[in-house]
């Protein structure tokens, strides 16, 4: 049932939109937002894109800043923002009884001409993009409403975790007030993330943890330090090696002289893997990427495959409906591993019922940092950081199940030092 927003608008401003604030009893079944704020704090935050007359209805999620849901709601659109239906308000058991108000910001359509749409690549065009078609747009900017400053951020390969969590930042990113587009870029991964901002073919990076403090030391494959620098540690990657359930295969020393499927070149899970099988002795290695190791694996030309990200891993649990599997523990090679390379490797464990598991199985944990040039302007990092603690669970939706994005993770970032931007932002977020 439509419901109109009551007289009394007052002009305001937040970012480089205009926005007009409204109070609107808890009873009232009506939602305006561009931003929609619950007092008392904290205050949930509400960022679907801007208002667009005629258009189907929405559907955006509500979250309090700390990223706890609050609720969702469909959104229909109409005389240029000024009516809008069906907010579902946060559970009435976690709304304070003292509340009895929404404070609502209501978007108003700029009066400046639109941009051409050949100055800003549409949506499809981001998500799409390669490295050469970014490099060529880099020094576009908008229109009437200020520049719009275009970061390249490397991810992975198509499908894998890393791209997922590009394109989720990217749509988050073009959904808020800020004037910023993230571009994903395809890559190999960790190794190829740091070269690249290491020699500007990217402003930002996704890569783990430990190739990411080998770029800064100089160590291993990096012949040099790395000029990089850290947002957050956003989620945690665990390590799986697999192997069929009636296989020979039923320990890590197993693997000596056979076919493993150990991580593509310029992958972190390449370093992972490396590292295991040379504590445990040498193995046949292919450098396979994720799709090309569960071929491999099913088709019986290797005998193990590694693989480090989410839990699930949607490719393995396709996997394991398809045939038996045997996921080995790797829980004895942590303490070696930290004692060599420091403590970027932890002690996690695969939980029972994932992947069919009748036991949970302990192994190796890997943070994965987000990372940016130090020449990166640091509000524009902390604008990026205010979208990533806003909306992390939709980031982190289809990179691994159960992660949370929390200050106290997120700031530890062990030998990569923090960007200026990300260091102010935590200070004046969370003190």
């Amino acid at each position: 049932m439509a419901a109109h927003l009551p007289e009394g608008g007052l002009p305001g401003a937040r970012g480089r939109q205009r926005f007009s604030t409204f109070h609107v009893p808890m009873t009232t079944p009506t939602a305006a937002p561009v931003v929609l704020d619950q007092v008392p704090r904290p205050p949930p935050v509400f960022r679907p894109p801007p208002p667009r007359a005629g258009k189907r209805p929405g559907l955006a999620h509500l979250f309090t800043r700390s990223g706890r849901r609050r609720g969702r709601a469909a959104v229909t659109y109409a005389g240029g923002g000024s009516r809008l239906r069906s907010l579902v308000r946060p559970d009435r058991r976690d709304t304070p009884k003292a509340c009895r108000a929404w404070r609502i910001m209501v978007y108003h359509p700029p009066t400046t001409p639109r941009r051409p749409a050949v100055d800003r690549p549409s949506r499809r065009a981001v998500l799409g993009a390669g490295l050469g078609a970014v490099a060529a747009s880099l020094g576009g900017c908008s229109g009437a409403s200020g520049p719009v400053r275009r970061l390249r951020l490397a991810t992975g390969p198509e499908g894998g975790p890393y791209n997922a969590f590009g394109k989720a930042l990217a749509l988050a990113v073009g959904a808020s007030d800020l004037p910023l587009e993230i571009v994903p870029v395809s890559t190999a991964a960790s190794v190829n993330n740091l070269r690249g901002l290491d020699e500007g073919s990217a402003e930002l990076a996704l890569a783990m943890a430990d190739t990411a403090e080998d770029a800064v030391l100089g160590r291993d494959t990096f012949t040099r330090p790395a000029a990089v620098t850290a947002l957050a540690r956003v989620y945690v990657n665990y390590t799986h090696l697999v192997v069929p359930a009636d296989g020979p295969v039923r320990a890590v020393t197993d693997l000596a002289g056979r076919p493993v499927a150990a991580g593509a070149t310029g992958s972190g899970v390449r370093v992972v893997a490396q590292r295991v099988l040379r504590a445990a002795g040498p193995a046949d290695e292919r450098p396979l990427g994720l799709a090309a190791s569960v071929a491999a694996l099913r088709e019986g030309t290797v005998d193990a495959l590694f693989w480090s990200g989410g839990v699930p891993t949607p490719a393995l649990a396709a996997l394991a409906g398809e045939l038996p599997l045997r996921f080995l523990p790797l829980d004895a090679y942590v303490a070696p591993l930290r004692e060599r390379h420091g403590p970027v490797y932890t002690a996690v464990t695969l939980p029972a019922g994932v992947y069919g598991l009748r036991e949970p199985v302990g192994t190796i944990g890997v943070g994965n940092y987000l990372l940016a040039r130090a020449d990166v302007d640091a509000g524009v990092v902390r604008g990026l950081l205010r979208v990533v603690f806003d909306q992390w669970r939709d980031l982190l939706r289809e990179v691994t199940a159960g992660a949370r994005l929390e200050p106290r993770f997120a700031i530890s970032t062990g030998q990569v030092p923090l960007h200026p931007g990300a260091a102010a932002y935590y200070r004046s977020v969370y003190g």
